[in-house]
């Protein structure tokens, strides 16, 4: 009779902690791994594994991961952004506080951007603005067209200037 109580009472644990995974994952991040298509972000981060697609991202975004390479995306709304890899294409129609570039040979276009990191080497960044830019990258090359950003550049041949 004791071990009908016990495993009752074992069930009744793994099916509430079912209950809590089930919450727990409306907060797992989406894995894109696809060649083109739109992503409804739904407030999710977005991990996207892909190389040389083109993507959509809707709705607003925690945060969008690119790991793979040469990926072309469109972002509505975004509070982070993070491109490693080489030939990445990101614009970003909305203001996003955070932006990682760790990677090479990319072009970025933001409406804005809250602080801009710089890691990687010969991308091109264009802005409407930009709150501060921290490069530690080589041969970058960032333009913002209102605003006057903080630098703190300690990489080397980095052009960090307004549009003329």
């Amino acid at each position: 009779m004791q071990r009908h109580s016990l495993n009752a009472a074992l069930l009744c644990l793994v099916l509430a902690s079912g209950a809590n995974t089930a919450a727990a994952d409306d907060d797992a991040p989406l894995f894109v791994n696809t060649q083109e298509g739109s992503v409804d972000c739904d407030g999710h981060d977005v991990n996207v594994t892909s190389s040389n697609a083109t993507l959509t991202f809707t709705g607003r975004c925690k945060g969008i991961y690119f790991i793979g390479t040469g990926t072309t995306a469109t972002i509505e709304s975004a509070e982070l952004v993070q491109a490693t890899g080489a030939g990445q294409r990101v614009t970003a129609k909305g203001k996003v506080s955070e932006v990682y570039l760790i990677g090479r040979d990319g072009q970025f276009e933001f409406e804005g951007v809250g602080a801009l990191h710089l890691n990687g080497n010969a991308s091109r960044v264009d802005a409407k603005t930009i709150d501060t830019i921290d490069a530690a990258g080589s041969r970058n090359t960032v333009h913002w067209s209102s605003g006057k950003p903080t630098i703190n550049d300690m990489g080397s041949g980095n052009v960090l200037k307004p549009k003329s």
